[in-house]
């Protein structure tokens, strides 16, 4: 049940306490504070056996997965069998500092996502103690991806970036890792037919320091979910609509499966079939006379509000897939013309021609 006072791109611990305190006001607690002594909020949900681990938000700019994980806990709520099943602590915003400055990193200018192993900030301190405390059975690591990434070397994008992270440099197929492929496999095969063409899969180089790969190589499942660009929703409400799916998927093959049922070969092949990401999109093509620029967005903060400031990039005419061209044969010649001395002046600005 979607929580309707979360929406924007811009998500930080002012929108989310009023959400607490309304939705959940018996379920969350304060379990840490960050660098700049922001609260670090955690939600625990259910009386079941099954432990999971749900994180989102530790990068601070990537708040689609902050609302799909609310909206989940929110359905979860109503679901007594869920209930008696399962026990979950989400962390909603992991890095609250990030979250309102909306920057990937935290208030030293760490990157959480690489300080898993070193555990040198106050939040990876919060999420490895929480980690230990509550022993979860499963994770989930919840991240929002650039528009670039497209499904392999298709010309659709990446809605949907899934991973089973490796546990090791060899990449090898440990029993934590098998489990967490299967999972993934089964989210997307209940996924309605509309998004299938549009999940990828994220590449696997092992990385001690990222947390899904440490907490697989600690033995426990992990699944990194990754909220991508779906056509022009710049809000990203469509993604956010198939993260909640995501999350109900699993939790419905969490409630059924018998591992010991599982063909360990035919996971991994299944797995490895789904496209891995490409970088190939852009969120506009301008066509020039003598040259193609491709129009990647940076989301940045101003003051209260977002901006999308463009990042312009040469390309030959091979090499793009996007939503939006922009020469004088597209649209009405004079919007065209237009929209190109617009950002043929913005080109210049940023020293590109």
């Amino acid at each position: 049940m979607q929580i309707k006072e979360l929406k924007g791109r811009y998500i930080n611990n002012a929108h989310l306490e009023p959400v607490l305190k309304k939705y959940f006001r018996q379920d969350y607690q304060v379990i840490g504070f960050s660098e700049e002594k922001r609260p670090i909020y955690a939600l625990k949900i259910g009386e079941g056996i099954t432990k999971i681990l749900m994180w989102s938000q530790m990068h601070g700019d990537e708040s689609t997965t902050t609302k799909a994980v609310l909206d989940f806990a929110n359905s979860f709520k109503s679901s007594v069998n869920w209930m008696n099943q399962f026990e979950l602590l989400i962390i909603p915003i992991l890095n609250p500092d990030g979250a309102f400055n909306y920057t990937r990193v935290n208030a030293n200018n760490v990157d959480l996502n690489r300080d898993a192993y070193n555990s040198s900030q106050l939040e990876m301190q919060v999420l490895h103690r929480k980690y230990r405390e509550f022993k979860p059975n499963y994770c989930f690591n919840l991240h929002d991806q650039r528009n670039m990434y497209t499904v392999g070397d298709t010309d659709q994008s990446a809605s949907l970036s899934f991973l089973s992270p490796s546990a090791d440099v060899d990449k090898s197929w440990t029993t934590s890792r098998i489990k967490s492929a299967f999972l993934i496999t089964t989210i997307i095969r209940g996924l309605p037919d509309d998004i299938k063409s549009n999940i990828a899969r994220y590449e696997d180089e092992f990385n001690i320091n990222c947390t899904g790969d440490y907490f697989q190589s600690l033995h426990t499942p992990t699944v990194l979910i990754e909220a991508g660009h779906c056509k022009s929703d710049y809000t990203r409400e469509k993604t956010r609509k198939y993260i909640n799916n995501s999350l109900e998927q699993a939790i419905s093959a969490l409630a059924e499966i018998d591992f010991q049922q599982v063909e360990n070969n035919l996971v991994v092949k299944k797995y490895q079939e789904l496209p891995e990401n490409s970088k190939r999109f852009y969120d506009e093509i301008l066509i020039f006379e003598t040259k193609i620029i491709g129009v990647r967005y940076i989301i940045e903060k101003q003051g209260g509000f977002l901006n999308f400031r463009p990042e312009f990039l040469n390309l030959n005419k091979e090499s793009y897939v996007t939503n939006l061209v922009f020469q004088a044969s597209v649209l009405t010649e004079e919007r065209a013309k237009q929209h190109l001395n617009f950002r043929r002046n913005q080109i210049k600005y940023y020293g590109i021609i």
